[in-house]
């Protein structure tokens, strides 16, 4: 049996706790009869099996291997790890970047890549002068360097394509 209640923590902060009788749940997690939802997420072991030691990666599709090899690694920066006959390899700050040649790829309208960096507006400077111009989009109110302002101005956003006309962006939180 279980039941909801609102209660505070130490911190101050408002939690809901979860009372049930102890034992093991549907998941088959060990129960407490007060535990609160956040507690109960953080012991959690993922549905898939995957946890802290399964690392990230992403993917990116371009027509022209050794012209997107390039462009991530002599213009963004990122170090090449290894490169076989499948994809090159590219260290994104921890995260593997598999660029994987696909000869027909369309890229898409959407952002397929980004990074969160500091000072957006020294990384597009930085960007365009290895020849990297920003996209602008009509309407969107992006400035001279092409970053857009979100509402309350909290958050720059700006984009900017590979040599495969993938979207890729930068983010200033």
């Amino acid at each position: 049996m279980r039941s909801c209640e609102s209660g505070t923590a130490k911190n101050g902060v408002q939690q809901r706790l979860i009372r049930e009788k102890p034992g093991i749940d549907q998941r088959g997690d060990i129960t407490d009869s007060s535990k609160s939802v956040g507690d109960i997420q953080k012991h959690r072991e993922p549905i898939i099996g995957l946890g802290p030691q399964a690392q990230v990666i992403t993917f990116i599709h371009t027509r022209d291997r050794d012209a997107s090899k390039a462009f991530y690694v002599d213009v963004l920066g990122f170090e090449l790890k290894s490169e076989d006959g499948f994809a090159a390899i590219v260290d994104l700050n921890g995260i593997s970047l598999r660029i994987t040649h696909i000869p027909d790829h369309t890229a898409q309208p959407h952002t397929v890549l980004g990074w969160g960096v500091p000072n957006i507006e020294a990384a597009v400077q930085a960007l365009n002068a290895k020849g990297v111009q920003m996209r602008i989009y009509e309407g969107m109110g992006q400035d001279a360097l092409g970053i857009w302002t979100a509402p309350g101005g909290g958050v720059k956003v700006c984009f900017f394509d590979d040599p495969d006309g993938n979207n890729l962006s930068l983010t200033q939180f």
